[in-house]
């Protein structure tokens, strides 16, 4: 039987053509996709991140999810044989990023939400690995975290247990191939975001895409399918992008909100049938929502209910005594 990674890499198997000329001549096809809603003060910037790479994105897709401000001009005046504008009545950001892979005609996918952007080598990065190594079929990597003015105040990576365990495994490397060990410390707290990712559209379309049924943790949901049917999956470590922290995004705006949907979506992912590697990760991450939740219910007062919340974790073996006796002391002591 042929070994399965053998189907996603376009330079194997080709007559007359040897290896090496025919990884220099593939050119991987990025179509970046844009939804956007009410975003008139931010677009501009990102789409300009996509048009100014080093290495041309294959096609840009932006998608106005409803907007009733000047979004929809800003986005059309950008309208070319490379940009793409569509609009749909506001769906959410997950049914507007379905839609926009719905429309992509590239191979591979990347995402850009419209109050990030991308550094000038976002694309160049991952292109030129993939030419180096097409049986990759998931890439990320690190990026920064912005705030109000020019600040950028941490990375990513060097974050999480993930990123600490792969910068420990290849020291001095700045590409970095998951094992099993890193999928599940990724999968328990992945580094990297959206605008990080790069991916086959074939994979993506075989994980089912974004789930619509959350407002939040949507993209962490899909990020588990797609390493679940990945065969190869890397991360570069220079940053490839910067993250607006926004104060009025939906984590932040309701913060109980955003830790009960967290919960929920990793109490459902728990109960499918992942490979282990995956459903270990699953379980570190199911752990911390627990956690997460409690003390945002703690924060708000909400005692008795921060006690509900793990002793249902513990009953349900989710979390361990010693969290919820750190919780019970929180809680009786406020």
């Amino acid at each position: 039987m042929n070994n399965p990674s053998d189907c996603l890499d376009p330079t194997k198997n080709t007559p007359g053509i040897t290896d090496a000329v025919t990884r220099a001549q593939y050119q991987p096809k990025f179509s970046v996709i844009v939804p956007f809603y009410n975003a008139a003060e931010t677009l501009t910037k990102a789409i300009y991140s996509i048009l100014q790479q080093s290495w041309p994105a294959y096609e840009i897709i932006l998608v106005d999810d409803g907007s009733t401000d000047n979004s929809a001009k800003i986005a059309t005046a950008f309208k070319s044989h490379q940009v793409h504008y569509y609009y749909q009545e506001n769906q959410g950001v997950s049914a507007a990023r379905n839609f926009g892979v719905a429309r992509a005609s590239g191979d591979w996918l990347c995402f850009l939400d419209a109050d990030d952007w991308y550094y000038p080598d976002r694309l160049t990065l991952h292109g030129e690995w993939i030419q180096q190594q097409p049986e990759l079929d998931l890439l990320t990597g690190d990026f920064d975290y912005w705030v109000d003015g020019d600040n950028a105040i941490k990375r990513s990576l060097a974050q999480t247990p993930a990123g600490q365990y792969l910068l420990k495994k290849f020291p001095n490397h700045t590409q970095l191939i998951f094992d099993d060990h890193a999928l599940s410390l990724f999968v328990g707290k992945h580094f990297g975001d959206t605008h990080t990712l790069s991916v086959r559209k074939t994979l993506f379309q075989q994980s089912g895409g974004y789930p619509t049924e959350f407002k939040v943790c949507e993209d962490v949901s899909l990020l588990i399918r797609l390493c679940q049917q990945s065969h190869r999956i890397g991360a570069v470590t220079q940053p490839l992008a910067a993250y607006y922290i926004h104060p009025s995004s939906a984590t932040r705006a309701n913060p109980l909100f955003a830790q009960q949907q967290t919960l929920a979506a990793y109490k459902k992912l728990i109960k499918e049938p992942f490979k282990p590697a995956i459903h270990a990760g699953i379980k570190i991450a199911l752990r911390s929502a627990y956690l997460d939740l409690a003390y945002c219910q703690l924060n708000q007062h909400l005692n008795w209910a921060a006690l509900k919340s793990m002793s249902q974790g513990f009953f349900n073996r989710e979390v361990t005594l010693r969290d919820l006796l750190s919780v019970t002391k929180s809680a009786l002591g406020n």
